[in-house]
């Protein structure tokens, strides 16, 4: 029988139970734009006898979902790391649900990608075609896995961008419409609304600010506008 556990959708996971045991599989792309890459047992107590394994890009993890059964694991998605935990403690009530995971979003992965998508986004590794991105076969730097925290903000496009390109320098591709601000030789900076001029103005909270760059001596220079 399947069942939900909270924070599944995002993950793209599924939950079955079959008598007293319980099986989590994680298959499809996640809402960070990968597949499943591992999954482990940190604790299992003797009533849980729980075992992980990959098969593939395919994540599982079996346990005996009964009263005393305790146990934490993770599944990983490249960098991206989420924790599943489980417990009926001895002499309590069975619990609503045989599991979860902490992953802060309610949402499903393809709704997320799909808002994702939407926005100007930065080429992955994972074909995301199937949910409106566009592929770019002439990009030479993609984004393995897109940072959790980040991809919770879509569709608000310009916070979410700001925060991956923030967190992921070195995989940095803007828009043509945007300004790549280089603090750092050598590493790109933050995808910036280009301001002044005939742009639009900033968004709320913003100003029209001049950015920074560096030459080929790798002196800094001034550069084109942008909101920050």
């Amino acid at each position: 029988m399947t069942v939900r556990v909270p924070g599944d959708a995002p993950l793209a996971c599924e939950a079955k139970v079959l008598g007293e045991w319980a099986r989590v599989e994680c298959a499809g792309i996640a809402f960070v734009a990968s597949r499943p890459t591992a999954v482990e047992v940190h604790d299992s107590s003797p009533e849980a006898a729980a075992r992980a394994a990959m098969e593939g890009t395919i994540a599982r993890l079996h346990y005996r979902f009964v009263e005393g059964a305790v146990l934490r694991a993770s599944f990983s998605w490249g960098g991206e790391i989420f924790r599943y935990r489980a417990g009926w403690q001895a002499g309590s009530k069975k619990p609503a649900a045989i599991g979860a995971f902490g992953t802060g979003e309610t949402r499903a992965a393809g709704a997320i990608l799909r808002a994702y998508c939407a926005c100007p986004h930065l080429p992955t590794e994972t074909d995301l075609s199937a949910f409106g991105c566009t592929v770019d076969p002439a990009a030479t730097v993609t984004a393995p896995t897109l940072p959790h925290g980040c991809m919770r903000i879509a569709p608000r496009c310009q916070e979410m961008l700001e925060c991956i390109t923030d967190e992921m320098r070195s995989y940095t591709v803007c828009d043509p419409d945007d300004v790549s601000s280089t603090h750092l030789p050598g590493h790109a900076g933050a995808c910036l609304k280009a301001c002044g001029g005939s742009e639009p103005p900033c968004p709320g909270g913003l100003e029209c600010l001049e950015t920074t760059t560096f030459d080929d001596s790798l002196q800094p220079v001034a550069g084109p506008h942008a909101c920050q």
